[in-house]
């Protein structure tokens, strides 16, 4: 029971009542509301224990349930492996389209197409310095020079601006998301992926040679 219990906790309740109303069937629909109700309760509880309560629970189940139960994971497993397969080709095609893109910019006898998102990306990284030190920086130092204090309250910078300003450099160098990160370092280490992000950087501030 161990193993089919561990999957229901991790598919969770909301995804065993969705599934088993598409698997369809009365028995489907009961037997999975039941189990769905259940780690409802057990959601509160360490893993250890509302894993000991799911599988006596599962014990007391009919054989015929049981089986029931196992079409409705199995089925919910593998419609989570097909969304991992769709976000890996969508992000495939992403980084296809943006590598076109990329090409056509530099192959392009158009001085302003080549231009453009380098331009963009140089003065996002600029505005959001200058943004930082600003306020981090000069306005208490300006403030202290005048009055001799700091006062507490003064504004500072706050990282939903920041990484407004952000977003253009670090989509342009590649840096779209957090799964980018995290993709980079599991695949390059964390030296490889700081040499990327230097040479991304560097690349907007000191521009790109065309091929």
């Amino acid at each position: 029971m161990l193993p089919l219990a561990t999957a229901m906790l991790t598919l969770g309740p909301a995804v065993l009542r969705g599934v088993g109303a598409m698997v369809g069937g009365k028995a489907a629909i009961a037997a999975t509301d039941g189990v769905a109700g259940l780690l409802e309760q057990a959601a509160g509880l360490p893993h250890g224990p509302a894993l000991t309560l799911v599988s006596e629970a599962l014990g007391k189940v009919s054989p015929a349930e049981l089986e029931v139960l196992a079409q409705v994971v199995t089925r919910a497993q593998e419609m989570q492996a097909q969304v991992r397969q769709d976000e890996i080709a969508a992000g495939v095609a992403r980084d296809h389209d943006d590598q076109e893109t990329r090409r056509s910019e530099t192959d392009s006898t158009d001085r302003l197409i080549r231009r453009t998102r380098p331009l963009l990306a140089r003065w996002s990284f600029f505005a959001a310095v200058v943004y930082v030190i600003a306020l981090e920086m000069v306005l208490p130092v300006v403030v202290w020079l005048r009055t001799g204090v700091v006062p507490p309250g003064l504004p500072e910078a706050q990282w939903e601006i920041t990484g407004l300003l952000y977003a253009p450099c670090l989509a342009y160098i590649g840096g779209r998301s957090l799964e980018a990160f995290s993709a980079w370092g599991k695949s390059a280490g964390a030296a490889g992926m700081a040499g990327r992000m230097a040479a991304g950087v560097a690349g907007v501030l000191f521009g790109r040679k065309g091929k």
